[in-house]
């Protein structure tokens, strides 16, 4: 066999190798789902900043939350679960989710009549919220499952209820008519964020993750949301809903 026929015989199989890779490389972009995993859920892990509207509540003469904790806003740690039950073609998902999360504000308590140095007291005194929403979930994932671009826009409503607790050294307080400083309210929920796929910046791990643990995308997203939770569930009702901002880890499956 000479040396010429081999040559030609590598050169017709590089040459068919790469036509082979261009006729899949579009099929990948368009039809991604063939060449991964089923997704059908979605999970986020999210960080933010929550600062309850307590004093907007009609009706007040004072700022008592900015009275005891100040101006800051306290670290929220949140989960949420969807179910991207419809796929729309050429736009992205649909469907269910629910959300919980976490806020708490630990301060130094205050006296009822302030002492004239400005001493605070011994104690301590903390509000505990305990947002949860259950949502509609849109994901426009069509910029990156048909074209590459790895930027999803989404948008989230429905309901949200919170349950909150005021307590000072661990034992639930008192409002001024005698009963326990807690409740819970509920009201609407409302979020736009975009998130950020990270397959496209190492798409052999992105692979491999799929393959080993089912995950087709992950992603980072940053989100702007309000919840009015202002009516009354059970107990007193608290103004503990707020105007934010979360960011996270999104991964789907």
């Amino acid at each position: 066999m000479s040396v010429r026929f081999v040559a030609a015989l590598v050169v017709l199989s590089l040459s068919a190798f790469q036509a082979r890779a261009q006729e899949l490389t579009p099929k990948l972009r368009n039809d991604p789902r063939r060449f991964e995993s089923p997704q059908n859920f979605a999970f986020e892990f999210r960080l933010g900043r929550y600062r309850p509207s307590v004093d907007s509540e009609p009706g007040l003469t004072s700022e008592p939350y900015r009275d005891v904790f100040g101006d800051g806003a306290s670290l929220y740690v949140g989960f949420e679960f969807d179910w991207q039950a419809l796929r729309i073609p050429y736009f992205g998902t649909v469907g269910p989710g629910v959300a919980v999360g976490y806020m708490d504000n630990t301060t130094t308590a205050p006296f009822k009549v302030p002492r004239i140095d400005g001493s605070p007291s011994g104690s301590t005194t903390s509000l505990e919220i305990f947002p949860a929403q259950v949502l509609a979930v849109v994901r426009a994932d069509a910029l990156w499952r048909e074209w590459g671009i790895p930027v999803v826009p989404y948008f989230k409503g429905g309901l949200g209820l919170a349950r909150w607790r005021s307590f000072s050294d661990g034992v639930t307080s008192s409002t001024a008519a005698g009963l326990p400083a807690k409740g819970s309210v509920y009201g609407y929920h409302l979020a736009a964020g975009a998130a950020l796929n990270l397959n496209v910046f190492d798409k052999y791990t992105a692979r491999n993750f799929d393959l080993r643990m089912g995950v087709n995308s992950t992603s980072v997203f940053f989100e702007v949301y309000t919840s009015s939770l202002e009516s009354a569930f059970t107990g007193k009702p608290l103004y503990a809903g707020t105007t934010s901002w979360t960011a996270g880890l999104l991964f789907e499956f």
